[in-house]
């Protein structure tokens, strides 16, 4: 072997990193199964009380054959029968639509977010339009209970309180009516969100 003639030596091992940093591959995002899991249990809702005001004819019927006295607090709904069975048809809709929705962002497909989307900008006016039938009921009812009370000594006491109810209802039924819409409308928007679609979930 001459001088200058050296053997092969093995590569010199990778040195490890020297910077302290984050290693491995990024987590996907947490957020779409609780919003989905309340999406579907806000739909379960929706879905449940739908039906219930759907067959409302049919529990008034039995509730005014066993308690007459009730017949005057259900006289707003029968004036307004035919916006009633309007408002709780378009809420079974909406109410499956949610559903729909939440399923697909629990199993994080691309397609959840222009669903719900679109679902949370249609909730707006059907909303609306529950609050308006919702308010129309509380007058009526109100205003049944006032002519019932009659000469009953409690009769000042319902005067009362039907205003009060009448604002507390209200301010419940807009809160729990847009809630969600609202809250998808902004989150959705989120660019860190639309970032999270775009790079993790699988197309559906």
């Amino acid at each position: 072997m001459e001088p200058h003639d050296h053997p092969p030596t093995a590569p010199a091992p990778a040195a490890p990193p020297t910077r302290p940093g984050r290693i491995g591959v990024e987590r996907p995002p947490v957020w779409p199964s609780p919003v989905g899991v309340f999406c579907l249990v806000w739909g379960t809702l929706g879905l449940l009380g739908s039906c219930a005001g759907l067959a409302a004819p049919l529990y008034m019927d039995v509730l005014k054959g066993v308690s007459p006295e009730m017949r005057g607090s259900f006289a707003a709904m029968e004036q307004h029968e035919t916006l009633m069975y309007l408002y709780y048809a378009a809420a079974l809709i909406m109410a499956g639509w949610l559903l729909w929705g939440g399923m697909l962002l629990f199993k994080r497909r691309a397609r959840s977010v222009p669903v719900l989307w679109w679902w949370a900008v249609a909730e707006i006016p059907i909303g609306l339009a529950g609050i308006i039938f919702t308010y129309l009921m509380q007058i009526g009812q109100m205003n049944a209970m006032k002519g019932q009370a009659g000469n009953n000594p409690g009769a000042a006491v319902v005067q009362a309180m039907a205003g009060p109810m009448t604002v507390l209802t209200m301010i419940f039924t807009i809160l729990y009516t847009w809630a969600l819409p609202v809250f998808l409308l902004v989150w959705l928007r989120r660019a860190s969100v639309r970032q999270g679609v775009a790079r993790w979930f699988t197309q559906g």
